[in-house]
């Protein structure tokens, strides 16, 4: 009975199922409360931070109102703004930056001038009105301009001299003379080889035709006869080097084969047989249904070439 006793009374007891159930249901309460408390006052500390930068925003929008104010003001004029207190150091304000002239002339603007220096008498003593502050020479009223004069002196005359002859040449822009439409300008340099045979005249005129209009389609034949007039005035190497010019730049051109047949026999007056009767059988072989091959074959048989 005693050890049935001191078994009891020495071993201690443990909580039973029932009774931990019921003190953890009690702690929820009290652990939901702790929660909730923290999340209403980081809530609460959120809210006053954006109630100061709410106040901020609006501060900063009623500066830039106030600055927009004064921009706008700036840019009516000086009768929208006050002039700034008359002082030792100026007496004119610096705010305005363009004001209408005194005549009332539309859209004419001057700048304010600052005149440094003046005593606060003499500020105070000039008479208050809207055009006090500029300065008259700012202002253009349509006067002449000063005539300025270098003398009298011993040593400079009191007047330059004027050139007059310069006052009689032709002026080049007034005067120019009109350009000639493309097809005229190359009919009349034509017209002047074969009507008025002067190939010299004419290669001048071909030439400048080929200065002013070198985006012709007649610009090729005025190259092919710029060779021809050369070729008759027996400038035979300057021949040659028109009639290449002729082939290479215009090589669909139907001027190419004639072009040939002159450096052939452009070659044979210059003596060199060999490269004259190669050119002939060239037009002959390359061009075989054109005039030219007919009269580079002619050629050939003249010469012994074939």
């Amino acid at each position: 009975m005693r050890v049935l006793s001191k078994g009891v009374t020495g071993r201690r007891r443990r909580p039973t199922p029932l009774r931990l159930g019921i003190s953890v249901g009690a702690c929820l309460p009290l652990l939901a409360c702790a929660s909730t408390d923290g999340l209403e006052q980081e809530l609460s500390r959120i809210r006053r931070d954006m109630h100061g930068m709410q106040q901020e925003l609006s501060e900063t929008r009623r500066q830039v109102e106030r600055l927009e104010g004064r921009v706008t003001l700036l840019s009516l004029g000086k009768g929208a703004v006050q002039p700034a207190p008359k002082s030792q150091v100026a007496s004119a304000p610096s705010a305005p930056v363009a004001t209408p002239a005194p005549h009332g002339g539309a859209g004419q603007k001057v700048l304010p001038v600052v005149r440094l220096g003046a005593s606060a008498a003499a500020a105070e003593a000039e008479p208050q009105s809207d055009e006090a502050w500029m300065d008259q020479g700012a202002l253009d009223q349509g006067q002449p301009p000063v005539e300025i004069r270098l003398g009298p002196s011993d040593d400079v005359p009191d007047t330059l001299p004027v050139d007059h002859s310069v006052l009689k040449k032709r002026d080049p822009v007034l005067h120019a003379e009109k350009k000639q439409p493309p097809r005229e300008a190359y009919q009349d340099a034509l017209d002047t080889l074969r009507k008025n045979k002067d190939p010299q005249l004419a290669l001048q005129k071909f030439r400048a035709f080929l200065t002013e209009h070198p985006g012709s389609k007649l610009a090729d034949n005025a190259a092919y006869w710029s060779g021809e007039c050369l070729y008759i005035l027996a400038r035979y190497e300057a021949s040659i080097v028109q009639m290449e010019l002729v082939v290479d730049r215009y090589p669909k051109s139907a001027k190419v084969p004639h072009a040939l047949l002159r450096i052939g026999e452009s070659w044979l007056a210059l003596g060199d047989r060999g490269k004259g009767l190669d050119t002939l059988r060239q037009v002959r072989d390359k061009h075989p249904t054109s005039d030219a091959a007919r009269r580079a074959s002619a050629r050939l048989d003249i010469e012994g070439g074939n």
